[in-house]
């Protein structure tokens, strides 16, 4: 429902049948891609699910104008999970495309409800791990770690969903950590390519792009708890634009039998 209210903004002239098989295999990526399997399993992450149910339903309410429904389902993300904080800057992009809302200050005034609930809950999170002593200070763990570590994770993720192999239910944090180790220092050197990259991609892929990071960055590893280096749940919501976009190609191309070749 979500990939097709968003690709009906962006390409109007597509018919509903076509957005329908258009959805139905970027829902079918999305929802049976091997990355999901630990949000649906296990009994201690089925919080995944429920948040993602207040996340998209908050989304849909959004871009169908209906902000103060957006707020309360969005609320009930952040009660579900906090990992959904980044949601309020994935509006943000929404509002430039496929909406094509040019003025950011309306854009930044409608979106400061939804930054509050998320300080809010950022805020009570790191106080939760601080209390419980998870999170790593600046001493132990300090700012070039932290930047070596998220950009590790953008790479990371790009591979683990395009090539689902050697999964485990835990990447355990090299310690004591390098970030000039290799293939830390390789992320971290590509940064500005992919950032070049992304100035010059076309709206569609720059917005599911930025999307799904402003959802992956809580996990990131700026805030760092833990001994963990990712884990495949983290990409739970963060997919969910990049599989919008792949719903956005299904409808240029011959969508019907695309869907069913996303499913199988």
């Amino acid at each position: 429902l979500l990939a097709a209210r968003v690709i009906a903004f962006a390409q109007p002239q597509s018919s509903a049948r076509r957005l329908g098989w258009a959805a139905l295999g970027a829902g079918c990526l999305w929802a049976l891609h091997p990355l999901r399997v630990e949000s649906v399993a296990w009994a201690s992450n089925l919080r995944d699910p429920l948040c993602a149910v207040f996340i998209f339903g908050s989304a849909l309410s959004y871009l169908s104008g209906r902000r103060v429904a957006a707020l309360a389902l969005y609320a009930g993300a952040l009660l579900s999970k906090q990992t959904a904080i980044g949601f309020p800057l994935a509006l943000l992009l929404l509002d430039r495309y496929p909406l094509g809302r040019r003025d950011w200050a309306a854009s930044l005034r409608g979106a400061l409800p939804f930054a509050g609930l998320s300080v809010a809950a950022a805020a009570a999170t790191v106080w939760t791990q601080v209390e419980a002593s998870t999170v790593l200070s600046l001493d132990s763990f300090g700012p070039l770690a932290r930047i070596s570590l998220a950009a590790h994770g953008l790479f990371f993720y790009a591979y683990k969903t395009i090539l689902p192999l050697g999964l485990s239910p835990v990447y355990e944090r090299p310690w004591p950590f390098d970030p000039a180790a290799p293939r830390f220092l390789i992320s971290l050197l590509a940064l500005p390519g992919l950032a070049l990259a992304l100035r010059r991609a076309r709206p569609p892929v720059l917005t599911a792009a930025l999307c799904a990071l402003a959802l992956l960055l809580p996990m990131s590893g700026l805030v760092a708890w833990g001994a963990v280096l990712g884990a495949d749940r983290y990409t739970y919501l963060a997919s969910a634009p990049l599989c919008v976009l792949a719903a956005a190609w299904l409808t240029g191309a011959r969508a019907r039998p695309a869907a069913w070749a996303a499913g199988a």
